[in-house]
């Protein structure tokens, strides 16, 4: 007979998974770079059952952050959910609800846009933000964000990051005929299990607000 005994690392890795979406976007935007709308349809496995504490009235947190950072016209979002014969549906970690797939879904669009544009993949960001004056804003799917400064948050980052010199890098790089590549995200994401009006694990609401105390 042989016996196994896992650590808490092993169980988490073995005895659930996530990620498993069969995503289809489509973005619209115009021809100087103003995107317009956002479609999705997506094949969702749970596995033979969901082995995670899910909020009850939206199991999906894809729902809530498909739509990214950008202030759009207009929204839809199918998921269709199936049970299989893997092991139980998972998260990644602990808070995640799917929200890393509906951000991978936008964010990948908007590449495969600014491509097609021929735009800077960070300035069509930077142009499509909610701006500070629109919060708190109410996404195409009725969730509100309560507060944000994006733009000012992405340029800090370009500029750590040293962005421009990035670029000038890359070209030179590839006019000697070899390889550079450079990935941008940007996202705002729903955590812990609020807001309330939205969110309730087993039926019991939980606190969407915080006391901070600076000692």
């Amino acid at each position: 007979p042989v016996k196994w005994m896992e650590d808490r690392s092993e169980n988490l890795m073995s005895t659930s998974f996530a990620r498993d979406y069969i995503m289809q976007g489509e973005i619209a935007a115009t021809k100087d770079g103003k995107i317009l709308a956002l479609r999705t349809n997506v094949l969702a496995d749970h596995g033979a059952f969901n082995a995670t504490a899910q909020p009850t009235k939206n199991p999906a947190g894809f729902f809530s952050i498909f739509t990214g950072s950008y202030d759009l016209k207009a929204a839809y979002c199918s998921v269709t959910g199936v049970y299989t014969n893997k092991a139980p549906g998972g998260v990644a970690y602990a808070c995640s609800f799917r929200v890393t797939e509906a951000v991978y879904l936008v964010e990948r669009m908007v590449d495969i846009l600014a491509r097609k544009l021929e735009m800077d993949p960070a300035e069509l960001r930077l142009k499509n933000f909610i701006k500070p004056e629109q919060f708190p804003y109410a996404n195409k799917t009725g969730w509100v964000y309560d507060s944000g400064n994006y733009e000012p948050a992405m340029r800090l980052s370009m500029q750590l990051a040293g962005y421009d010199d990035l670029r000038r890098e890359q070209k030179e790089k590839r006019e000697r005929g070899e390889l550079m590549g450079i990935g941008i995200s940007f996202f705002t994401e729903t955590v812990g299990a609020g807001p309330r009006k939205h969110f309730d694990i087993v039926g019991l609401g939980m606190a969407d607000g915080a006391e901070l105390r600076v000692h």
